[in-house]
């Protein structure tokens, strides 16, 4: 509609206010793309911080170190799609990554896990 009224309805308007106007347009949407991914990153940086008050487990050290390298080295965007990734598949999915490239991963081992099964199983069973 600005367009339509610049160009068309407004005959007084020159070539150098046209101008003008195009590039505060652009810088006005310049701007507001650069809030949006402020806003998106701080938002994905809480949404971290709940995931690890709600589920330390999916969140340990491992995790933590590779999500805050994965934020610095890619977009949010990308960042967000792993932080969702890490938070389905409780941590799994960076202890994958981090095995396939060779780093040393901690892993329990299978009794101790079996054992925190059947625990919180006879806990759910009493209650």
């Amino acid at each position: 509609f600005v367009l339509f009224d610049v160009l068309y309805v407004n005959s007084d308007i020159t070539k150098f206010q046209i101008m003008m106007l195009g590039c505060i347009f652009g810088s006005l949407a310049y701007y507001r793309a650069g809030l949006w991914e402020v806003f998106k990153r701080r938002y994905l940086l809480i949404s971290t911080m709940e995931l690890q008050f709600l589920q330390p487990s999916a969140l340990r050290e491992l995790q933590r170190k590779s999500l805050l390298e994965f934020l610095k080295k890619t977009g949010t965007d990308d960042f967000g799609i792993f932080l969702l990734e890490t938070a389905i598949h409780h941590g799994n999915n960076v202890r994958d990554i981090m095995k396939s490239t060779g780093l040393k991963v901690w892993d329990p081992r299978p009794s101790a896990t079996a054992a925190w099964k059947l625990a919180a199983s006879l806990v759910v069973k009493a209650v």
